[in-house]
């Protein structure tokens, strides 16, 4: 065995403590414990606070500042959703596939926000609806600061998995901006919380997977899932990481959440919500079709305009009616299950060869990049969920790799707002993608070390220890001469 000392707990468990682990973070005024009781990080809490001044700054001066009105600037897709949260409220959680919301994920997100949009209806606020936009929605003044609140999780995660991987302070700090710079991407700019909560509960989920709680493991990544399914890309890799004894206990609590919501969905609208989460229905107009697109079935319905904006503004009423165009759908799924056969792989990977922490947390990122990679039908903050796990692998790399992967992935968030040919659109924002992924792939030297540090490393289902502070499986000696010890 490698440097480290082992104890043993309260039940008889040997752990084994992890010096890249266990030892205090760089920074240990930054945070800690006091009486048992976490005490907030301030690197996180400063990115937390960024978020919520970009936000701010958007909500309210993007109109006046960038396109010369006084509008409030809600996040594109934001009204949506408030529309699903107040089916869920008034008890119709099935209306939600089927009634002017254009959802397509799993209910979590518009049950989180069920009580936001009843108070909001109590209070009469007013809201937009669809394509009617109301130039001041007074709703919004309740559902941008929750779709923030909900996104603060995600800065405090990737902080949180960086400390446990040993990253310095100044990298911490670099990775809290970053963070803050997605989530206002996802959640200001798309109004999309969802995504970026799911990828908070994931990263929350891998943390527990380190430090052996794997029934909480389990009930977070569960509660990940019924947010963004799309998180259900890094399945096979932490099921691979899983002890053995607990990979049917992993899925059962990971499948829980889901199952029960979209039971509840099923009973009170089979058609519309069976409609929508198989066929997965993808819209080219206003968003980018990348190349796939010519793979999959198109339908096309009846013209009819692309837009009817009504503003309201000083008393009166304008309506902006666009061009007629054949509306394209197309459907997402196959390609999805081409990316989760990918990720499946990727799995059995992890499951078959020894594997460093930082090599799992690079992996998740990759998986959840699938998605950008052989999407059909992209939209710009689809890039985030993959890019605030990478972020979190860049603060284990050198300050100039880290520096210039953030650099890459503003980038490749930028351009991705422009609307060009498939292949004009796809390419660059795809290889910006991959380049961030490079970047952040674990440095050689530092995995051959863990590797060395922790023994024979992680292997997956077959025969391994846990990672972080360690436990060890039934039978599986503990070092040269020290035996074998049971776990729990």
């Amino acid at each position: 065995m490698s440097a480290g000392s082992t104890t043993t707990d309260a039940r008889g468990v040997l752990r084994v403590q992890d010096p890249r682990v266990d030892r205090p973070a760089p920074d240990a005024e930054a945070g800690g414990h006091s009486g048992g009781v976490p005490v907030l990080r301030r690197i996180p809490v400063v990115g937390c606070l960024l978020f919520a001044a970009l936000g701010a700054a958007y909500f309210f001066g993007y109109g006046p500042w960038v396109i010369g009105n006084s509008q409030w600037t809600t996040g594109g897709d934001l009204w949506g959703i408030v529309r699903g949260a107040h089916y869920v409220g008034w008890g119709a959680i099935g209306d939600i596939y089927g009634h002017g919301t254009g959802v397509i994920t799993f209910p979590g997100i518009f049950v989180v926000l069920a009580p936001v949009a009843m108070l909001s209806g109590a209070l009469g606020l007013s809201e937009s609806y669809g394509s009617f936009l109301l130039v001041h929605p007074t709703a919004a003044l309740l559902f941008q600061p929750a779709e923030i609140l909900l996104a603060f999780p995600a800065v405090f995660a990737a902080d949180a998995l960086a400390r446990r991987l040993g990253a310095k302070a100044r990298q911490r700090w670099l990775l809290s901006v970053a963070s803050a710079l997605g989530c206002f991407m996802a959640v200001s700019v798309w109004g999309h919380a969802e995504d970026v909560l799911a990828v908070a509960l994931t990263l929350y989920a891998i943390d527990a997977l380190v430090a052996g709680a794997h029934r909480r493991m389990g009930w977070l990544y569960g509660l990940a899932i019924v947010m963004q399914p799309l998180v259900v890309l890094v399945a096979p890799i932490l099921l691979a990481a899983c002890p053995a004894g607990r990979r049917v206990r992993f899925v059962v609590r990971s499948a829980l959440p889901s199952t029960t919501l979209i039971g509840l969905c099923l009973a009170s609208d089979w058609s519309g919500t069976v409609s929508v989460l198989l066929h997965q229905p993808a819209y080219p107009q206003g968003n980018h079709a990348t190349p796939w697109l010519a793979l999959m079935h198109e339908q096309f319905q009846a013209r009819r305009p692309t837009s009817r904006i009504l503003y309201a503004a000083h008393g009166g009423y304008t309506v902006v009616t666009g061009s007629a165009k054949p509306l394209v759908i197309a459907s997402g799924g196959p390609m999805r299950i081409v990316a989760m056969g990918i990720a499946s792989a990727i799995g059995i990977w992890v499951w078959r060869r020894a594997t460093s922490l930082d090599m799992l947390v690079w992996l998740c990122a990759v998986a959840l990049a699938l998605r950008c990679v052989f999407e059909p039908v992209m939209t710009p903050y689809y890039l985030v969920p993959p890019l605030l796990v990478a972020f979190v692998s860049l603060a284990r790399t050198t300050l100039v790799r880290q520096v210039a992967g953030i650099v890459v992935a503003i980038g490749a968030c930028a351009y991705a707002f422009f609307h060009e040919g498939p292949w004009v659109w796809w390419l660059p924002v795809t290889g910006m993608l991959v380049a961030v992924l490079v970047l952040a792939m674990p440095v050689a030297d530092r995995m051959s070390a863990a590797r060395e540090r922790d023994g024979a490393g992680v292997r997956g289902l077959a025969e391994c220890r846990t990672y972080g502070g360690v436990r060890r499986r039934v039978g599986e000696p503990v070092g040269a001469g020290e035996g074998a010890v049971p776990y729990e």
